[in-house]
């Protein structure tokens, strides 16, 4: 075999392991709220326990409490107070907690899908999906609503998990309805 299709099956036989060593993670706005409100760092927020997600007929037990400590950690990044929920909850009935808290934002996580394999002997991908509405509690409206999905890489170490998917893109989404204004501070 020639040099140059040697080194070209190597780089060829390289980026297909290198993209194996990649975690994905994909947005997907839904269709009826495209565009991204600002919110108010001032504001504080409420992050209620979603139901635990199911893995074919099996439940993940503590899906939804993981899921919501990684909502409420990151928005705590950008409000003032960032609340989370004691117990699961329904949309409305945490609605109406936020709202006796005096919490100006509800968000509200539903846990799609949560796939926990042991991908290093399987060959199969941890996979999660994770659908975020956040509703302004005072009138209930809902702002802005998004579904998160991740897949973990092919080639692992082992300990990788659907919750590990879950961080970047929620920090990122967080991160993305704040728009930080930063005052000089002689102008202040």
């Amino acid at each position: 075999m020639n040099t140059s299709k040697t080194k070209l099956i190597v780089l060829w036989l390289s980026a297909i392991a290198l993209s194996g060593c990649q975690h994905t993670h994909k947005e997907v706005p839904v269709a009826n709220y495209p565009t991204r409100p600002r919110l108010m760092t001032e504001a504080s927020v409420y992050v209620p326990i979603p139901p635990d997600g199911h893995f074919k007929k099996d439940l993940v037990v503590d899906s939804g409490k993981l899921t919501a400590v990684i909502v409420r950690d990151a928005f705590a990044k950008y409000v003032k107070r960032a609340y989370i929920g004691r117990r699961i909850e329904s949309f409305d009935g945490s609605l109406k907690t936020a709202q006796d808290n005096n919490c100006r934002y509800l968000v509200y996580a539903t846990v799609v899908l949560w796939e926990n394999h042991s991908t290093e002997f399987s060959g199969r991908t941890d996979k999660v999906e994770i659908k975020i509405e956040v509703a302004d509690s005072v009138s209930g409206e809902i702002l802005h609503a998004t579904t998160l999905r991740g897949r973990s890489r092919l080639f692992t170490g082992g300990g990788d998990s659907p919750q590990d998917l879950l961080q970047e893109p929620i920090q990122s989404y967080a991160a993305s309805l704040f728009q930080i204004v930063h005052v000089p501070s002689a102008l202040q």
